[in-house]
């Protein structure tokens, strides 16, 4: 709970987490990075690979405007971490990153941060995989083509949802999980889709119960609101500098092995002069 400058409590914001968040907020990776080394074996050369764990960035060719929206990510959680507000998602939403690539941050799914899992907007059940010589289409997309839910079907409109785009699957999934925050009384559905956000904005006649929202149109809507303040911000800061200076083991082996690599090489090519 917080508190409001009255001193009345108030209960706290509930965030809706799409997969298009969950996605881009795992923005570190650690890969391994075959390399090819001489090494003196005895008196004779040899030629072995090599393995260098380092890290990778996949935001880092992400531009202008989501560019800008990322980098609230991390704030974000943070404000979840100490308890400033409170996250869910679904089910399908995970379901959903099962299919999406460079998803496996070693932080953990948002960084780290607790994440409440939402009720099922309606029971259904459903296969989830199955084995490719049996079932030839997708499981997912043929679940939510099938939902007869009446204000699902007012969401799809609500989204722009078109059976001759190309992008149909991801219209109808994002229908249901505004459906899934709608159920889970969330005050805001976050995600890194601005397409979206323009189709949910513009739309006037089925208006989802939750705000539709960016990262930085979310950060706004908190301070609006008093659940952000600049307190939140120096603790963020603070905690900020201190990762840096004290990573979690993986990335600070991944950050030496880099640097030994580098220091290698330098002694290397100092040699190679001197001779």
């Amino acid at each position: 709970m917080s508190r409001t400058s009255s001193g009345c409590s108030q209960a706290l914001p509930l965030i809706f987490l799409d997969t298009s968040v969950l996605k881009h907020s795992a923005d570190r990776l650690i890969r391994g990075r075959i390399r090819r080394v001489t090494r003196t074996w005895g008196s004779k050369p040899v030629t072995m690979d090599v393995t260098q764990f380092v890290e990778v960035y996949p935001n880092a060719r992400v531009h202008w405007p989501l560019a800008d929206e990322l980098r609230y990510l991390p704030l974000i959680a943070d404000l979840a971490k100490t308890g400033r507000l409170r996250l869910v998602s679904h089910q399908e939403v995970e379901f959903e990153l099962w299919g999406v690539p460079k998803t496996d941050d070693p932080r953990g799914r948002f960084y780290g941060a607790s994440i409440e899992r939402g009720p099922d907007p309606f029971p259904y059940g459903r296969l989830i995989v199955g084995w490719s010589a049996v079932v030839k289409s997708d499981p997912q997309f043929d679940f939510v083509k099938g939902i007869t839910h009446p204000r699902f079907q007012q969401l799809k409109q609500a989204v722009g949802a078109n059976a001759q785009s190309g992008s149909y699957k991801n219209q109808l999934l994002d229908a249901f999980h505004i459906l899934c925050a709608e159920t889970a009384v969330a005050k805001f559905f976050l995600t890194t889709d601005l397409k979206l956000i323009r189709h949910v904005s513009r739309h006037k006649r089925y208006q989802p119960t939750c705000r539709v929202v960016s990262p930085a149109q979310l950060v706004r809507a908190l301070i609006a609101d008093r659940d952000f303040r600049l307190r939140d911000a120096l603790r963020f800061v603070f905690r900020t500098i201190r990762a840096r200076w004290h990573p979690p083991p993986i990335t600070r082996w991944s950050s030496w092995s880099h640097w030994a690599s580098s220091s290698r090489k330098a002694a290397i090519s100092a040699r190679r002069n001197s001779a």
